[in-house]
């Protein structure tokens, strides 16, 4: 029988996760749980960066995209409790990684297409991958 950890999460939540990828298809390993709070808190972060900073809008006035900037943090901060609850409601997971790797697959095609630097795709690029595994896990639970 593998061994069980209960980690807390800020909303008092106890998660309980065993050792393996999904123990009985019903939990998650802590590093996939710190994956996805670590990605959640992030896309929350950027999300409501957007309203504080001007740099962030004019990224999307660099990109030509300024009337989607809005749309794009809202997006995060909708993504981003969406990794945070789909730590209780497994289906939310699904969605909401899926969500933001498609979100930040845009966001290195963007970069790509505006000739950015490896240096400044490669956030995006770590958060489209980062997301995409944890897709992948997210529907294990379910296999």
């Amino acid at each position: 029988m593998a061994e069980a950890f209960a980690f807390i999460v800020p909303a008092n939540f106890i998660i309980i996760c065993r050792s393996s990828l999904y123990q009985n298809h019903n939990t998650l390993n802590f590093l996939n749980i710190l994956l996805i709070l670590f990605t959640g808190l992030a896309f929350l972060f950027y999300g409501v960066y957007y309203f504080f900073s001007p740099n962030f809008k004019l990224e999307f006035k660099r990109f030509g995209l300024q009337k989607f900037g809005l749309l794009a943090a809202w997006l995060q901060i909708l993504g981003g409790t969406g990794l945070l609850v789909g730590l209780i409601i497994h289906f939310i997971l699904v969605i909401s990684t899926l969500g933001l790797a498609v979100l930040m697959l845009l966001g290195v095609a963007t970069r790509i297409k505006v000739k950015d630097s490896f240096q400044q795709t490669f956030p995006a690029l770590f958060f489209m991958i980062m997301n995409f595994y944890l897709f992948l896990v997210s529907l294990n639970y379910y296999g």
